[in-house]
């Protein structure tokens, strides 16, 4: 991950963005109590925190992969983009360039699975294999990357990825009381 240091003037950085809002989330939701209905909302702002030592970049470990998974989804859509044109070496470029990024994350670094989508792509399309079949599978997997809902059902034939919770299995069909069981008599 590169991190640039802010550039000095007479020993002090010509701008500081520490405490400068980055993100700001607010959350509604309604919580169902036994006797009733309460509106609550929930708020969380992410303040940027500055250092010039690259240092002392902290890595949150947690959303590593979520970002790597989003940021593959990302290009797969470029890639998606460039072979609509015929332009495989731009495809071939950009996935090699974001490949790298991941990969700088470190060997033991949680981006092993977008790595490994993006490598297989890169593959396919190394092989010529990019058809109009592949085109729809990359922009189904694109946009199922950059949105990540653990509920949407997965239908493309590769396993899902990490983030799909596993299919609800049917419950098995009512039997009938009034049917006689295996092996009983009749």
């Amino acid at each position: 991950m590169n991190v640039l240091p802010l550039p000095w003037v007479e020993g002090q950085p010509v701008v500081s963005l520490e405490g400068e809002r980055l993100l700001q989330v607010e959350v509604a939701y309604d919580e169902l109590g036994e006797k009733e209905i309460t509106s609550r909302t929930f708020e969380q702002l992410v303040r940027i925190q500055a250092t010039q030592n690259p240092n002392e970049v902290k890595h949150k470990a947690e959303i590593i992969p979520w970002v790597a998974m989003q940021r593959a989804g990302q290009v797969i859509d470029e890639i998606t983009r460039h072979m609509d044109v015929g332009r495989a070496d731009l495809a071939t470029a950009a996935l090699q360039n974001v490949i790298a990024s991941l990969k700088e994350y470190g060997p033991d670094a949680p981006v092993r699975e977008a790595v490994q989508q993006l490598e297989a792509l890169l593959q396919r399309i190394q092989a010529d294999e990019w058809s109009g079949r592949e085109r729809k599978s990359s922009k189904y997997r694109s946009h199922s990357y950059r949105k990540m809902s653990s509920r949407e059902l997965w239908t493309a034939p590769e396993p899902p990825p990490s983030f799909k919770a596993p299919p609800q299995s049917s419950p098995p069909p009512p039997t009938d009381p009034a049917a006689p069981s295996a092996g009983s008599p009749v």
